[in-house]
Parts: structure tokens; C-alpha cells; sequence
């Protein structure tokens, strides 16, 4: 259903709350900004598990993912750790929406480097080390 609309799903795993986000754009192949779930979307083609979490969580939600994929054909994965996820959505044809133009600035912009359960998070090469507070989870 390309309507626009916007749809919440549980991708736990990394963190026990990890959730994505499903954009289904009109005209457009649909987006599936995929946060923690996994830290590349080639990773995630391949069904391999990132180190941090719950590995039956982890598994569960990319069996759930790559069956999304296969029900919905040219699903573009943005994880939101991988260092070419804003390229490959740049790099997709130029008749953007307004809405899809936000989409791109908020996953092009300069995330600091955080730190979640203690590991580093660094999502994007080029953003500045220790420019924002420690964000660890207690």
C-alpha cells in the first residue's frame, strides 16, 4: 500500500525496545529505516546477526524484515549505523517528494557520537567524537 502512510514495527534485538519504521511512499519503492537492527543493510541481505543483543531477538526480527522485503518489492533498508545508507537513498531517482526530501536531510545530517549499553556509536564517518553527552543506558 503506497499511500504515505507511516508504520511502526518491533525490530527488538540490539535493545529490547528497538523499533523501525516502514514509509510507504506514493509512487516510490517503500523505505524501512531500520535503527539498531542491524549495523548494514548487506549484513542484513545476508541474514548474519550484528554482536550486540539478544541473538533470538536479533534472528527473529531479520527473519521478519527480509520476509517484509519479500513482500514488498525494492524495499530500500536504511540501518541507521550503516555508512551507506544516505548515499544509496541520495542515489535513488530525483523526483523526491517533499516528504521524501525530509526524510533524506534527517538521515544526512551529523549525528554526534553516542554511546548505547556501554558500545560506541559513531553512525556516519566524518561526525564529531565526543561532541554530545554520554547517552548510556542505566
Amino acid at each position: 500500500m503506497a499511500d504515505g502512510s507511516l508504520v511502526l514495527l518491533p525490530t527488538p534485538g540490539h535493545t529490547a525496545g528497538s523499533m523501525s519504521l516502514l514509509v510507504r511512499r506514493t509512487g516510490r519503492p517503500p523505505l524501512l529505516l531500520a535503527g539498531d537492527l542491524t549495523n548494514g543493510a548487506g549484513i542484513l541481505q545476508r541474514g548474519q546477526l550484528p554482536g550486540v543483543g539478544s541473538r533470538r531477538q536479533l534472528a527473529q526480527s531479520t527473519r521478519k524484515v527480509l520476509a517484509l522485503a519479500q513482500r514488498q518489492p525494492g524495499l530500500v533498508v536504511l540501518p541507521a549505523h550503516d555508512p551507506t545508507a544516505a548515499q544509496r537513498l541520495l542515489s535513488e531517482p530525483s523526483s523526491a517528494s517533499h516528504a521524501d526530501e525530509r526524510v533524506r536531510r534527517t538521515i544526512t545530517a551529523r549525528i554526534p557520537h553516542t554511546r548505547c549499553n556501554g558500545a560506541d556509536h559513531t553512525p556516519f564517518p566524518g561526525t564529531s567524537r565526543g561532541a554530545a553527552p554520554d547517552v548510556t543506558a542505566r
